[in-house]
Order: structure tokens, then C-alpha cells, then sequence
């Protein structure tokens, strides 16, 4: 969690709603890899991700991801097979993936192996670095 002018706003609503967070700004790669551990799965509910970097620090911790079909995410989290990809204003079908998410052990369990394969096969440092030396043209 960022420390943006949201915070506050977010802070108040997860009171709210009595969700138990955490809005730590600067966390630790230790208390990171704890947080997901903790994680059934993951919600990346943004209008605008360019990479996706929160769906695949899930993935290398073996959870799946509830992401939107816009930006960099979608290019990550393959639909029913990594994770499940929704259209973030269609606001029951994201309730519906993240209940699927939830009551379906079996599935989450599956999903986040997949994901964990997935981003250590295809997220090397290597390709990472051969990507961008291509999209720079160099």
C-alpha cells in the first residue's frame, strides 16, 4: 500500500466495513512474502496497471489473482487458468470471481500452482531484461 492521498479514504472504508489490513507503506520483501503467504489470493482492481507487478509478486508466492482486463495485468493472468480476468465495471462479475476465489479451495489451489509455473518460466530475469532491450529498441 502506497502512502498516496487515498490512504485516508481507504484506511476509513476498511474500518468501515471491519476489514483487517495492513496500510504500511513501506514494508519489508520479508513482510511482503508474509502478507501473500497469509493471502487466499489476490485482488488487482485497477483501471490502469502497466505491468502488473502486485499479480505477479501472487504468483511467485503460488496465489492466484482476480485482475481487470486493462493494462499490463491481463498480459500476466491468463483467464480461468492463472487467474481470473474481469472487466473492473462490471461490478457482480468481479463479486462473483473473488466468491468463486474464496469457496473454492481446489480451484484457488490449482489456479495459484499454475500462476507460481507460470511467472518462474516466463518472468526470468533474463527474458525481463531481453524485453525491455526490445522495447527500447536496443
Amino acid at each position: 500500500m502506497g502512502d498516496g492521498q487515498e490512504r485516508r479514504n481507504l484506511k476509513d472504508q476498511a474500518q468501515r466495513l471491519g476489514v483487517e489490513t495492513e496500510f504500511d507503506p513501506l514494508v519489508t520483501g520479508e513482510e511482503l512474502c508474509r502478507l501473500y503467504e497469509g493471502s487466499l489470493f489476490v485482488v488487482v482492481p485497477s483501471l490502469s496497471e502497466p505491468f502488473g507487478m502486485t499479480a505477479l509478486e501472487a504468483a511467485l508466492a503460488g496465489k492466484t489473482s482476480v485482475v481487470t482486463e486493462l493494462g499490463g495485468t491481463k498480459e500476466f493472468v491468463l483467464d480461468q487458468q492463472t487467474g481470473l480476468v474481469v472487466n473492473p465495471r462490471k461490478t457482480k462479475r468481479f463479486a462473483s470471481a473473488m466468491e468463486l476465489l474464496l469457496y473454492d479451495r481446489d480451484l484457488r489451489k490449482s489456479m495459484g500452482e499454475r500462476a507460481r509455473e507460470r511467472a518462474l518460466e516466463a518472468f526470468t530475469p533474463e527474458q525481463s531484461a531481453f524485453a525491455l532491450g526490445r522495447a527500447l529498441g536496443q
